[in-house]
């Protein structure tokens, strides 16, 4: 069963780190050595979501003025990923600006597809940082036509120089198939802006799950190999549907051993 835990990641500055460890240690959480925590004084913690702990830590560093950020993350076993019949793309290496901050930059009309190809590097799958242009190689555009995929296609992206183009081609890649809305099981949070202005400037905040992605069977009436979710997760600057493969799709990706900082996901279907 596909559960989720809790990741709370605190930053602090060296000489908090004593009391950090301590609050830590009081409720019997594991710290690593100092030599071993992540760079800026950063440590990440993991809690089941139901561990009492939890709360009691926040409060004790909010004391000491160190608030953690949490995040929730699936936990599941590689059988649980291989028995999944749907399950999410989660793309987390970067090819660079986004297409739009190009266009702009280079003088091209709104909505062309356009990158510094140097930044993808030799991988195949990457995304820009407007966290939805999902960037592919021509090596993935052809796995997905051979091996008979439904429900994407491909479109070509400029070289922000086209004189010194010798790059493969490059696309975005676009889930053309739409799931209906999520379960009510799934659990959403949305949350809006401290100061009500920043509503008004940078819109409200959208939709941030804090566990798996759940669908009734009855209402999946229509899947394709790749499809997109109805949801728009994350904030409206960078929100973006998320990508929901088949197992079929996923197989062949990983059988193609294509390339690029991504991970998988198991998404629950509820008969």
């Amino acid at each position: 069963m596909i559960r989720c835990v809790v990741e709370q990641s605190i930053i602090f500055a060296d000489r908090k780190y004593e009391r950090v460890r301590r609050v830590l240690e009081r409720h019997g959480v594991e710290v690593p050595e100092k030599a071993k925590i992540l760079p800026e004084g950063q440590l990440r913690i993991r809690f089941e979501k139901s561990d009492p702990r939890r709360g009691a830590v926040a409060s004790e560093l909010k004391r000491l003025d160190l608030e953690p950020t949490e995040f929730y993350v699936p936990a599941f076993e590689p059988l649980e990923l291989e028995q999944a019949e749907l399950v999410r793309l989660q793309v987390a290496g970067f090819c660079g600006e986004e297409f739009e901050t190009w266009a702009k930059r280079l003088k091209l009309p709104p909505g062309t597809r356009v990158m510094d190809k140097r930044a993808m590097g030799k991988v195949d799958v990457a995304r820009t940082y407007a966290w939805k242009e999902i960037v592919i190689s021509e090596r993935v555009r052809e796995n997905l036509e051979t091996e008979g995929l439904t429900g994407w296609r491909a479109e070509p992206v400029l070289h922000r120089n086209p004189q010194r183009d010798t790059f493969p081609a490059m696309y975005e890649l676009l889930a053309t198939n739409e799931l209906p809305p999520l379960a009510a099981e799934t659990e959403l949070h949305r949350e809006s802006h401290e100061d009500p202005e920043d509503d008004l400037l940078y819109g409200t905040t959208a939709i941030f799950e804090r566990g798996p992605l759940c669908y009734r069977r009855s209402e999946l009436t229509r899947l394709a190999d790749v499809n997109r979710t109805h949801e728009v997760f994350l904030e409206v600057t960078v929100g973006h549907p998320y990508f929901i493969f088949s197992q079929r799709a996923r197989q062949a990706l990983v059988r193609h051993r294509v390339r690029g900082d991504f991970t998988w996901e198991p998404v629950v279907i509820l008969e």
